[in-house]
């Protein structure tokens, strides 16, 4: 097991320890700590990923992984290493970013239902998989649009 696949839980726990700790005994000063540490960890993972050509990803409703690799996985670590933008139109063109690959998301989604190998693939699954790229592609669409709003 690689190290970055390691620090994810401790990355979260330690954020999410941050803000309890800003809330609990009014230290608001570590609230931006807590979002630098997030931040930092989904640059660290994008890059990573982007560097690799390959992430897995975990479904929390049937417990499988799936695994990304080549450009659909590039894809993913881009939409990590955005968020690196402060102005109107650089919040445009990130989600205008985003809402592309998610609508790519969505559609390869909506073609291939799940990344699950065949044996492992039910019908009723399937469905919902293709049903969530449905909704992908149409989330996409919208984020394009407030995209390309905020841009011109």
């Amino acid at each position: 097991m690689r190290i970055i696949d390691k620090a994810s839980v401790p990355a979260i726990v330690l954020a999410g320890l941050l803000v309890y700790l800003a809330e609990r005994y009014q230290l608001p000063i570590l609230i931006p700590a807590a979002l630098a540490l997030l931040g930092l960890f989904a640059i660290w993972l994008g890059g990573d990923t982007f560097v690799r050509g390959e992430i897995r990803m975990y479904d929390r409703f049937y417990v499988r992984r799936e695994f990304y690799s080549g450009l659909p996985a590039r894809l993913l670590a881009t939409i990590m290493l955005l968020p690196l933008v402060k102005t109107w139109p650089g919040l445009g063109i990130f989600l205008a970013a985003i809402g592309f690959f998610t609508l790519l998301f969505g559609l390869i989604r909506l073609i291939t239902g799940s990344a699950w190998q065949q044996h492992e693939r039910r019908p009723l699954d399937e469905a919902g998989f293709r049903l969530r790229g449905l909704f992908g592609l149409i989330a996409g669409i919208l984020l394009i649009v407030l995209g390309l709003w905020l841009i011109f």
